[in-house]
């Protein structure tokens, strides 16, 4: 646990070595030692009462804290402390009191950079061992990624959406793939920003192979309604062009492949790959087919025939060099 550097600093301050005090040092071990015995904390650390956040909006103390934020991302090795003149700090409870109120920030530059931060120094990168589902830490984690998530789907600018969606890769899949942050997750899919819908589809496509239970039923659905779509959709072609891109996207992941496999033959047919298909839709269509016979194979064979003529015609046209 990234907290239990506090007992190395308690030893050291009974030696008669200055380094911090030894009252809070001993409460930061008993913390330690009862989150790695099971036992939940019989004392929560709550910084927030005693700090006031920034809310100011004008332009200087937005670029200022933007700076601050993306100073504080950058500090922290591998195993999520800062060294000082006083001794070892872990970084995991500023994070929660301070950095992770900032998701409330006016300024949406704010709020992405603190979301930013956030996924930054919860779990370092190239640590060998983060934070543990069920520890002090791991609880801490828990915390910010519920807090996260929440702005992953409800934040008003589209960029900070997007921005949180990207920021939580392979590290969190061990948080992520819980039940409770799944539902969260699932919002995600009726994003109305297609890059954010298609981040989120990413994000469960890679969570599908570590808890298939919860989301391969969710990912068959979210098919279903791209087949429909492609199908049925507007005149204007934006809402089948948005299904074949986010198709591209479905069939890129592995987990996908099988749910893809038993509903193929309409998959194919619903695709407009002829010439009246709009030049943007076309050319997605085209891609999402090219996916389709990567993930597929010889299950395609029995649309060759019928394929090869349309995607001939379209590259014939000149008209559009997509």
């Amino acid at each position: 646990d990234p907290l239990a550097s506090f007992q190395a600093s308690v030893h050291r301050a009974e030696q008669g070595t200055p380094t911090i005090d030894v009252a809070s040092s001993r409460r930061e071990t008993q913390l330690t030692q009862e989150s790695l015995s099971g036992k939940k904390p019989s004392v929560e650390v709550d910084l927030s009462k005693s700090i006031n956040i920034n809310k100011s909006d004008d332009p200087e103390s937005v670029k200022s804290l933007v700076l601050a934020l993306e100073t504080l991302a950058s500090f922290g090795g591998s195993d999520g402390k800062v060294t000082t003149t006083s001794g070892t700090v872990p970084l995991l409870p500023f994070v929660q009191a301070v950095v992770a109120r900032y998701l409330s920030h006016p300024a949406h530059e704010v709020r992405k950079s603190a979301a930013l931060t956030c996924c930054s120094l919860l779990v370092p990168r190239g640590a060998a061992h983060g934070p543990q589902i069920g520890t002090f830490s791991g609880s801490i984690v828990e915390d910010i990624l519920q807090k996260l998530l929440r702005t992953s789907v409800s934040d008003p600018a589209a960029l900070v959406r997007l921005c949180v969606v990207q920021a939580l890769d392979s590290r969190y899949d061990s948080f992520l793939g819980q039940g409770h942050h799944l539902r969260e997750l699932f919002l995600l899919l009726q994003d109305e920003a297609l890059p954010t819908r298609a981040a989120g589809l990413r994000l469960l496509g890679r969570l599908a192979s570590k808890n298939p239970g919860p989301v391969l039923p969710v990912l068959r659905t979210f098919l279903n309604n791209l087949i429909v779509e492609l199908e049925c959709g507007l005149d204007t072609g934006r809402m089948r062009e948005e299904a074949a891109r986010l198709l591209v996207v479905y069939v890129r992941a592995k987990p996908s492949e099988r749910l893809v496999r038993s509903v193929l033959p309409a998959v194919v047919n619903a695709l407009p790959i002829d010439k009246a298909a709009p030049p943007r839709l076309a050319s997605a269509s085209l891609e999402a087919l090219g996916e389709l016979a990567q993930a597929t194979g010889e299950d395609m064979q029995p649309w060759v025939h019928k394929v090869i003529p349309h995607v001939l015609d379209i590259m014939e046209d000149r008209s559009s060099a997509s």
